[in-house]
């Protein structure tokens, strides 16, 4: 996932309140609230910003799923999301987060990337969404597999024993 990060900041009204008088305190908000979002996750995440800045480690954060890449230059986030997908192996394997149909999402559209808008990001990542309460309340799908088979091979090994007289 490559999330356009100033654009999804924007698309939250409590994010761009801190926006303006503190662009690291909108920042680091946006990262806390992906990391709870892909901590349960089996995905890598990356947060696209416009320019520099001072920003938390991500990789003390959820090593290896969240990375804050900040564009140089004359490059814009956009831009560096696009080239991100020019360079991948595969694009479609991409999820791009951004509001900007016209320009990035066209373009990451057109490289075979899915374009999800901030605002339905925004409500996944929403304690109040049902999709987040879900996430909150369902364990993994692996553990969901072993508490299954669990639980059948306990009911095959009980009918079992009735059969054989146990």
């Amino acid at each position: 996932m490559l999330i356009d990060g100033y654009n999804v900041i924007h698309a939250d009204d409590a994010m761009r309140r801190l926006l303006e008088p503190d662009s690291e305190r909108a920042r680091a908000e946006l990262v806390e609230r992906l990391g709870r979002y892909v901590q349960r996750k089996q995905m890598q995440v990356t947060i696209v910003f416009d320019g520099t800045g001072r920003m938390l480690d991500s990789a003390s954060i959820l090593p290896g799923k969240l990375q804050i890449v900040f564009s140089r230059g004359n490059q814009t986030a956009d831009e560096l999301i696009v080239s991100m997908l020019e360079d991948a192996a595969n694009p479609r394997e991409f999820v791009v987060v951004t509001s900007d149909n016209a320009g990035i999402g066209k373009a990451a559209r057109a490289l075979g990337a899915s374009v999800m808008s901030s605002n339905a990001f925004l409500e996944r990542l929403s304690p109040r969404s049902g999709h987040r309460k879900e996430l909150e309340e369902k364990p993994d799908p692996f553990d969901d597999d072993i508490d299954y088979w669990m639980r059948e091979f306990n009911r095959q090994e009980k009918g079992k024993r009735r059969r054989d007289g146990e």
